[in-house]
């Protein structure tokens, strides 16, 4: 499971899409750390609004979440 990830919305730029940025594919790099977003679709219900959010690329934003908790203690 991964915790605590934020939610973020793009600004006035945005192609539409809500994300959560997960981690990075090297954290240790200075530059081209490999940012890994989760673009984020919902479920609502029709009659009392419960919502589910679910991301996309499941794997890969595992992957990127535990190789940044290795780094220095958490996200950046």
């Amino acid at each position: 499971m991964i915790m605590g990830i934020p939610v973020e919305d793009q600004g006035q730029p945005s192609d539409g899409q809500l994300k959560a940025h997960v981690g990075f594919l090297h954290p240790q790099a200075i530059i081209f750390r490999g940012s890994t977003y989760a673009e984020l679709r919902a479920n609502i219900c029709g009659q009392c609004g419960y919502t589910e959010l679910f991301a996309d690329n499941p794997e890969v934003l595992y992957e990127a979440y535990t190789r940044t908790q290795g780094d220095s203690g958490g996200r950046s």
